[in-house]
């Protein structure tokens, strides 16, 4: 999938909830394609079965009425061979139509081998960091190449610890890799040195799934779903009252498990993308420019209200901001520079 794909990577319940729902529409439009076909076929064996009977009837009765001769017998064995061509190739599609149901029936037990061996782990234990305290950065790199295989950025090696209930803000310039960290730190970038520890527990590839299901997360290139992915009972109410809050609710709704418009502003979107995000309550929440585009005054509540109302529920919140006249709201504030962080500054001593 081309968009959405990070959306669902994050989290693993999100991207079978959206998969089962795309599901449910390829098996109705197949059970319609073969409702269709097979009432296709039927009527095509009806129409040729009583055209050959008629012809059968015909030849069958000619000779009674018209005494035989050597060319009327020409005539008939001609007419059963032409019979003969349509039936063999109806007997022979048989054998054809008899190996693809057995290839697709093969397809769908490979599915669900792969399946069953990806998320066996994840599914007995989906909230196994959900407690955490502490989340640490070791030595953590990455880096970009180009086609030839010439690095093009580097990132990192970040050294970090992060502590829940912390509000951190990443600053840095165009470039200099914030994004990159934040997609590093989630594993949507596997690192190719250094290692991620949950109190002091090593992440590794059989863990990647439970610890990104921790995240809730707005990145710059997001993609909007019409749905809410992952959430089983969703409260209508409390999602049309973050619209209402998010000043939104003129613009769309939440009915029949949807939205009812996502053709938004840019600026809306990333507010309904925030709401989505917010819903899930996921113990981490990573924003990243999200208040970019949106007017002063929703900045302002943006930043002295909603995240601190975020953060006093026990989250810990990754802001990406440019906004130095908020830093103050943050525990630290982090900057990146060429990849690197630079300077990590507490509240005490930071200077706006």
């Amino acid at each position: 999938m081309q968009y959405g794909f990070k959306e669902l990577q994050v989290n693993r319940h999100e991207s079978d909830d959206m998969f089962a729902h795309l599901s449910e529409s390829v098996i109705d439009a197949r059970n319609l394609k073969v409702s269709a076909n097979t009432r296709l076929f039927f009527d095509a064996m009806l129409g040729n079965f009583v055209f050959y009977l008629l012809l059968l009837v015909v030849v069958s009765l000619f000779p009674l009425i018209i005494p035989s001769s050597s060319e009327d017998t020409h005539k008939i064995v001609a007419t059963i061979l032409f019979i003969f061509g349509p039936v063999g190739m109806f007997t022979g599609s048989l054998s054809t139509i008899i190996k693809t149901e057995s290839a697709i029936k093969s397809l769908y037990l490979l599915e669900e081998r792969l399946d069953t061996s990806t998320q066996t782990k994840s599914n007995q234990d989906t909230e196994k960091y959900k407690y955490f305290k502490q989340i640490r950065l070791d030595n953590l790199k990455f880096h970009y190449n180009d086609p030839n295989g010439r690095t093009l950025f580097i990132s990192g090696p970040h050294n970090l610890t992060i502590q829940r209930h912390e509000m951190l803000f990443i600053i840095g310039g165009n470039g200099s890799g914030k994004s990159t960290f934040l997609k590093l730190m989630m594993t949507l970038y596997h690192p190719e040195q250094g290692d991620i520890y949950v109190d002091n527990e090593k992440i590794n590839m059989e863990s990647y799934n439970d610890y990104r299901a921790l995240f809730s997360v707005v990145l710059t290139d997001f993609y909007l779903f019409d749905r809410i992915y992952g959430l089983s009972d969703i409260d209508e109410n409390e999602v049309n009252q973050w619209l209402q809050r998010m000043q939104l609710d003129k613009k769309t709704r939440y009915e029949n498990q949807k939205f009812t418009n996502i053709d938004l502003s840019t600026g809306q979107r990333k507010r309904l993308a925030f709401i989505i995000a917010v819903l899930k309550k996921r113990p981490i929440c990573i924003f990243d420019e999200l208040a970019a585009d949106q007017d002063p005054e929703f900045r302002h509540h943006f930043y002295e209200k909603i995240l601190p109302s975020l953060k006093a529920e026990g989250r810990l919140i990754i802001v990406v901001s440019h906004d130095d006249k908020y830093f103050h709201v943050a525990d630290r504030v982090i900057k990146l520079q060429d990849g690197h962080i630079v300077s990590v500054t507490g509240k005490t001593n930071f200077q706006s």
